[in-house]
């Protein structure tokens, strides 16, 4: 961290950032602090868009219908599904990679 004195001779210029701080009201030491970040930081880069389009979700959806009556003899209280998966993280790194192989 630097720390600057700065000594304005110029007597517009001292008005102007003096008029700037009061208009904002804030310190005339944040005014010069904001001018020096706005000349010489770098800005951030805007953020790109998306390489992909969005799909509209009510043209894209499907409805599963169910036969009810061959579920009738189907005991769900027992069902475990993804009982064989020890290790979720890697499970699901691994359907990650899969799918972007496709």
């Amino acid at each position: 961290m630097q720390q600057v004195v700065v000594n304005i001779d110029n007597r517009i210029l001292e008005r102007r950032l003096l008029d700037e701080a009061n208009k904002k009201g804030r310190k005339l030491a944040n005014i010069i602090l904001e001018v020096l970040e706005n000349n010489f930081v770098p800005r951030k880069a805007p953020k790109t868009k998306l390489p992909y389009k969005r799909l509209n979700p009510l043209k894209h959806i499907s409805r599963i219908d169910y036969d009810i009556d061959n579920t009738e003899d189907i005991d769900m209280n027992d069902a475990e599904p993804f009982k064989e998966v020890k290790d979720s993280a890697a499970y699901v790194r691994e359907i990650r990679q899969n799918a972007w192989r496709r």
